[in-house]
């Protein structure tokens, strides 16, 4: 199973729930390997999903490898990874969600290639080498992080920490290559392996990656008396809503909603930030944004420096002037 070029390797997860992790990933993978001719391999061990297999593809992956085991035993579905990952000599990269699964592999597989694993990035660049960025300190800096005297690195990835896209793959023929054979090592389920072809990918499905708005409230909207503004123009500008982690303490927006550190990755096309402030553990959650919106009366709010766009005003007075707009979402 060897590959030509140097590649980046994106394990991904067989579960319906996991697909847009996998997309994420994929696209982030496509985009540094385009700036270094890499190639995108996608490793796959699991259960079969022939449809599922195609739309990686689409995604960013110029080659798919999978090994069908009909197992959940996370011990043997690393043995079938393990030995997918050895084949592939020329792998400089390998990625894992930051799924409890993911996870899992990562550590396992990290200790059995003895390489350096960084775990809960937020973003990874290449400059003489990968560079992996992450919270640390209790979430009060950033650091950025090499790994040294490893044959390769690997990471994981949090969910929406990138942004999905459509790609095409950089082939003269528009048909994914895939070369998947029959794994020769001696794994507890090896009639479970099966050889599997990918095919092409009809050019209608190459589409954009959908775009959607996300409103976050700080404690300025509070301390502003304008959380029913706040609502009300989510609602009239059918955004999505966020909030920070002293919001989600104080009951007043559930935690599911909270985006940092300690809560959700978002990666919407537009994030309006309103009356926040921009601590190192919520510009993690928000960094990679298309565009970024900061409301704040403040002129030296921390979250003006990671911002697009910048508004130095009372945050009741925006959302005021927002609701009296014309101006609607359709």
């Amino acid at each position: 199973m060897d590959v030509e070029k140097e590649c980046i390797c994106v394990v991904v997860e067989g579960d319906k729930t996991r697909r847009e992790l996998n997309y994420q990933l994929l696209t982030k993978a496509r985009e540094l390997a385009d700036g270094l001719n890499y190639q995108v391999v996608a490793v796959w061990a699991g259960r079969v999903d022939e449809e599922e297999l195609e739309c990686l593809c689409s995604y960013g992956a110029d080659t798919v490898y999978y090994g069908a085991i009909e197992t959940d035993d996370i011990r043997k579905i690393a043995d079938l990874l393990q030995t997918m990952l050895t084949e592939i000599i020329n792998k400089k990269l390998v990625i894992f969600s930051s799924t409890k699964k993911g996870k899992a592999l990562a550590a396992i597989l990290s200790i059995r290639f003895e390489v350096g694993l960084t775990a809960e990035c937020i973003g990874i660049e290449y400059n003489n080498g990968f560079v992996y960025t992450r919270s640390a300190m209790n979430s009060t800096v950033m650091a950025e992080i090499r790994v040294k005297n490893s044959a390769f690195g690997m990471c994981t990835i949090k969910e929406n920490t990138f942004r999905k896209g459509i790609r095409r793959t950089h082939h003269k023929d528009p048909v994914i290559h895939c070369i998947y054979q029959e794994i020769k090592k001696e794994l507890s389920d090896r009639k479970d392996i099966l050889v599997k072809s990918i095919k092409k990918v009809p050019k209608e499905n190459l589409i954009n990656g959908n775009e959607k708005i996300v409103f976050g409230c700080g404690r300025g909207v509070l301390s502003a008396g304008c959380l029913d503004l706040f609502f009300q123009a989510a609602k009239k500008y059918k955004a999505e809503i966020a909030c920070t982690k002293p919001i989600a303490e104080q009951n007043v927006i559930e935690f599911e909603k909270q985006v940092g550190q300690s809560g959700k990755n978002i990666a919407p096309h537009i994030y309006v930030a309103f009356g926040i402030s921009g601590t190192s553990q919520h510009i993690a959650g928000i960094l990679n944004s298309s565009i970024i919106v900061a409301v704040n009366k403040a002129e030296s709010a921390p979250i003006f420096q990671y911002s697009d766009y910048i508004i130095v005003a009372d945050v009741k007075d925006v959302l005021t002037e927002m609701l009296s707009s014309t101006m609607y979402v359709k």
